[in-house]
């Protein structure tokens, strides 16, 4: 429960509570009760001080309680301006409420004399007011100092995560054992098929060249992004011909979406990794969008003997970095022998937002 509160709130206020409330409750008093202050101090303490108590206490944790459900609405959450909008709106109407009502049951539960609580309307409406506006204010000016934090420590681990996956795509490309298989695929095909031979070539150089143009983009277009795969695919199929089944099935319309550099060729090295090849049980891949209009990557589960049963870093970076842009998480589901990644298609409305 206090996790989810302060998930809400933005920070574990237990201390603001035992702080807050008992020097708010003495500065309201001071000033509604002066002369019981300065006539009677022992009745001040005795009387008005509890008394502020219960109304300051009640006040405090209506609001809080207001503020933790509003936070809960998406709409008002991130829209800084229109939930202090709301909150103040709610503030005036639990205030002109909750302070009539207040003084009627304090007076009934506790019988004292009536001229010892007794103060200017006006100032204790405003006094009173501004408490509430206080509280509010607390709560706002915390909670937005660290959505700035959370904001900021973001952008830094989705830079990093880009650079890391960046990283990773290389390595994976430039590793020794891509460089020998793809070298030695390419000595085959030139006595063979010349024409295919300069073909490898030229996807083997696009390969290496998107690889280092994204550098700057933690976005890109799925149409760029199919059409990297294509060429990389085309490597390895040219290494595992009929042992590899290549299924891309994509709406021209769909490739104007976003999506985060190097995660499909991440999802298909993840496939080629972690499952065996073979003519006779060929690995099968298929590309495509799904009913919920979300990127799905499905391959037929073939597990290596030494393989484990992980998500590996690959995919652990897409998750992360995904999660920076949109709320929709992805998906991993391994079901009847197939392996499937779901993964959410940005569009530039849900970037600006």
């Amino acid at each position: 429960m206090r996790e989810n509160q302060k998930k809400y709130l933005g920070f574990n206020d237990t201390w603001l509570l035992f702080i807050g409330i008992p020097f708010a409750s003495l500065i309201l008093a001071s000033v509604l009760f002066a002369e019981t202050l300065n006539n009677s101090p022992a009745d001040f303490f005795k009387i008005c001080y509890p008394v502020n108590m219960v109304f300051t206490t009640v006040y405090w944790f209506s609001f809080r309680f207001l503020v933790i459900q509003l936070r809960k609405r998406k709409e008002l959450e991130n829209s800084i301006r229109t939930r202090i909008m709301v909150e103040f709106i709610a503030v005036m109407i639990i205030f002109l409420v909750l302070g009539p009502t207040l003084e009627i049951l304090i007076k009934k539960v506790f019988r004292f004399n009536d001229a010892l609580i007794e103060h200017n309307v006006t100032v204790g409406f405003f006094s009173t007011l501004l408490l509430s506006l206080f509280i509010l204010s607390v709560y706002e000016i915390i909670y937005i100092q660290r959505q700035l934090e959370r904001s900021i420590l973001e952008k830094e681990q989705i830079g990093r995560a880009h650079l890391e996956s960046q990283l990773q795509g290389l390595k994976s490309q430039i590793q020794p054992h891509f460089l020998f298989n793809s070298l030695n695929t390419l000595v085959g095909l030139i006595p063979q098929d010349s024409k295919r031979a300069i073909n490898y070539v030229h996807k083997l150089s696009r390969v290496f060249r998107y690889v280092l143009e994204i550098n700057e983009e933690p976005l890109i277009s799925l149409d760029k992004e199919l059409n990297f795969l294509q060429s990389y695919s085309h490597l390895i199929k040219e290494r595992f011909g009929d042992s590899l089944k290549i299924e891309i099935d994509i709406d021209p319309v769909q490739r104007d979406k976003l999506i985060v550099p190097l995660s499909l060729q991440m999802l298909f090295e993840n496939a080629i990794k972690h499952n065996r090849l073979g003519k006779d049980k060929p690995l099968s891949i298929k590309v495509r969008i799904d009913d919920r209009g979300r990127l799905e990557m499905t391959n037929n589960m073939q597990p290596k003997v030494q393989s484990e049963h992980s998500i590996g870093m690959g995919l652990e970076n897409i998750k992360k970095r995904y999660k920076f842009f949109t709320e929709d998480p992805v998906e991993i589901s391994d079901i009847a022998g197939q392996f499937s990644v779901s993964i959410p298609l940005i569009t530039s409305s849900m970037i600006t937002s």
